[in-house]
């Protein structure tokens, strides 16, 4: 099964366009930390998966709304009760790994892949995107050519493509699939253990705005 997953990942690699990095090529700079990873949101979705990144060996940078938060992370300490986290994001400021920023502009600018993790509320029988909206005008003003958005929330159909995108391609100036790449991947994760359920529990469903993505 090896050889044939490596024989797939070789075809697809040879068949990316000579502009673009390969798939291998932007996990070995994730690796090296050339490339960062921008976690908006540290709720019960943002700290896991920023732990799980951490675990990896990634670098994060961290970003939320809540000063509160944002205290507790830059001493290893988030405010939820996870398993597992506290001591993720305790070794990421040991090894200059984990970074916690104030400035979302910043975080995004510094960032290779932005992940936004801020929750999705019901109001008025109505899914709430304001805090969506938000992170998508700052995110959108650090966003660089290349540059890849994951998008977590749990939201109605065509969130993603009415909403998000077009938010993010006219603060950037950026056009979707061209110059930067999107991709959803709903969360799948119950509390208490959720990094069990992103490393082994529940694999990763992801759709994107176009092949590359």
């Amino acid at each position: 099964m090896k050889l044939l997953k490596d024989k797939k990942r070789e075809e697809y690699n040879s068949n990316i366009p000579s502009d673009l990095e390969s798939p291998d090529s932007i996990t070995k700079k994730f690796q090296s930390g050339e490339y960062r990873i921008s976690v908006y949101g540290l709720g019960h979705v943002g700290a896991p998966l920023a732990s799980c990144w951490l675990r990896s060996g990634v670098t994060i940078i961290a970003i939320d709304r809540s000063q509160k938060v944002l205290e507790n992370a830059r001493r290893g300490l988030t405010h939820i009760p996870e398993p597992g986290v506290n001591g993720s994001f305790s070794e990421g400021i040991k090894n200059g790994k984990f970074l916690v920023y104030e400035d979302p502009i910043k975080a995004s600018a510094d960032s290779k892949l932005k992940m936004i993790c801020v929750p999705v509320l019901i109001k008025n029988k109505q899914a709430d995107l304001s805090a969506v909206k938000e992170v998508a005008l700052s995110l959108g003003k650090g966003l660089k050519k290349n540059d890849i958005v994951s998008f977590h929330p749990t939201v109605p159909p065509l969130t993603t493509e009415k909403f998000l995108i077009p938010i993010l391609e006219k603060t950037s100036k950026l056009k979707a699939g061209k110059d930067f790449f999107v991709i959803y991947n709903p969360e799948r994760i119950y509390e208490g253990r959720a990094i069990y359920d992103i490393e082994e529990g529940h694999p990763g469903i992801i759709a994107g705005v176009d092949n590359y993505s």
